[in-house]
């Protein structure tokens, strides 16, 4: 289980790994600021202590449910598995709901994802995939107000659906092996700045 936390206007940064076989490993993040529990496979927590104004920010859980299955790289189907996305606002405990918790897809075929909430105001969906050869999150492309945006790396992949503000669901075409990544989608709001000169 990966627990992430992006602020406003920011990339997300890893907080903390856990496993339940082993003890948590939180990197560079601050130990003493974290603290992480997880004994059993399909469960896990995170504590912010000390909450201050400089922690508001969203908060990702990350749980990878295929990881203790056998590596599926030379069967004859595709593992196409997402995390189960916990979206936490601080405070605000608002949540958005990603199904199916996995896929198992043969190559050629085409997978779909739904992502979905109950957030006012909430008018942008984005989609990222994190595959084992590339651990950093890729942006894929995200719906605002019912228009589709997808990144260049995707324009040809993927096709997105949905308006944007409740609901969005990612078609992922023509699977190949390169294909079999953890995917997830993030809500949030649109953010304006005025500024005058």
């Amino acid at each position: 289980m990966y627990w992430y936390r992006q602020r406003q206007g920011q990339t997300m940064t890893l907080i903390v790994f856990t496993s339940s076989l082993s003890k948590p490993d939180y990197g560079d993040s601050d130990s003493n600021k974290f603290s992480a529990n997880k004994t059993v496979p399909e469960r896990g927590y995170l504590t912010v202590n000390n909450v201050e104004s400089d922690d508001s920010a969203v908060y990702f859980c990350l749980w990878n449910q295929s990881a203790e299955r056998d590596d599926m790289s030379n069967a004859p189907h595709l593992s196409v598995s997402f995390f189960v996305l916990c979206l936490a606002v601080t405070i605000l405990g608002k949540s958005v709901v990603q199904t199916p918790p996995d896929l198992l897809k043969k190559e050629k075929e085409f997978a779909e994802i739904e992502c979905s909430h109950k957030v006012q105001n909430y008018d942008v969906i984005q989609w990222y995939k994190q595959s084992q050869s590339i651990m950093d999150l890729q942006l894929m492309g995200f719906l605002n107000i019912g228009s589709e945006n997808k990144e260049t790396a995707f324009e040809n992949k993927i096709k997105l659906k949905g308006d944007g503000g409740n609901n969005g669901t990612l078609i992922i075409n023509d699977l190949t092996l390169t294909d079999s990544a953890v995917y997830f989608c993030a809500a949030y709001y649109t953010v304006l700045r005025i500024t005058s000169v």
